[in-house]
């Protein structure tokens, strides 16, 4: 059963990313954060995909911001700091396991495979979205927005507007 962490983090939110969550987690003991996102889910066609990642806060790529806001260069730009100092994972849910246990599960089973996936097994998890996945039995919270606020959630948001996930699977 996955473990939520009850704070009240709605000053922390801010334009810009911040590493203020990241920041307080560290200090109560947990050296090792992931952050994990979907993509996919909106249009319901093919199966969904999901990234986690880890990043050192000593190497966070400069320019990392809401990737709707880069351009396409500025997004093209920071794949190779992303390759190079993150630890990342895609997984994904099949239509088949989408059409057997629905849509959010099936994109919660891609969270929780992508942070399974990670070369390093996080002390805590941030998930962009309102629901900590059911069965990540690494301690989690779910942040809703949480791209607007979290280095690592751009950085999976930047990940996944680049495509990276689509070529990881085709």
């Amino acid at each position: 059963m996955a473990h939520s962490t009850e704070w009240a983090y709605s000053s922390l939110m801010k334009q810009l990313p911040t590493y203020d969550y990241e920041r307080i987690l560290q200090e109560q003991g947990c050296p090792l954060i992931a952050g994990v996102d979907e993509v996919g889910r909106g249009p319901i066609s093919g199966p969904v995909f999901a990234a986690a990642v880890i990043l050192n806060p000593k190497q966070i790529p400069k320019g990392l911001n809401d990737s709707k806001k880069l351009s396409a260069k500025k997004r093209d730009a920071l794949l190779e700091s992303i390759l190079a100092y993150a630890d990342v994972s895609v997984a994904s849910a099949s239509e088949r396991e989408i059409e057997q246990i629905n849509i959010l599960r099936a994109a919660h089973l891609a969270m929780e495979r992508a942070v399974a996936g990670l070369r390093q097994t996080p002390d805590h998890v941030l998930v962009d979205g309102n629901i900590i996945p059911r069965n990540l039995e690494i301690p989690a919270m779910a942040l809703v927005k949480g791209t607007l606020c979290l280095y690592r959630l751009r950085l999976l948001q930047l990940w996944q507007k680049l495509g990276v996930i689509w070529s990881c699977v085709i």
